[in-house]
């Protein structure tokens, strides 16, 4: 799997769902760094992403079902049209 990454950061906002999880992830300003917990944190590590934000918006404490939903929103990022 390949992710878009602009300046150590995503280009733009996306959510995903997988199952019960519901993911939140947010582009940052350099240096913030990575502003998030659990599996997400871990996943957006694994993949270079240097600053980001991101919320867990549902109830679920299943780690695995985050995790996919982590990948899932990382799959629908769009590369940024270049003029």
């Amino acid at each position: 799997m390949s992710v878009v990454i602009v300046d150590g950061t995503i280009p733009h906002e996306v959510m995903a769902k997988y199952g019960p999880a519901v993911i939140l992830l947010k582009p940052q300003k350099k240096g913030r760094g990575l502003v998030a917990g659990g599996a997400v944190r871990t996943i957006c590590d694994l993949a270079g992403i240097k600053n980001i934000s991101s919320k867990i918006l549902s109830g679920s404490k299943n780690k695995l079902n985050n995790a996919r939903a982590t990948m899932e929103a990382l799959k629908k990022l769009k590369a940024p049209k270049v003029k």
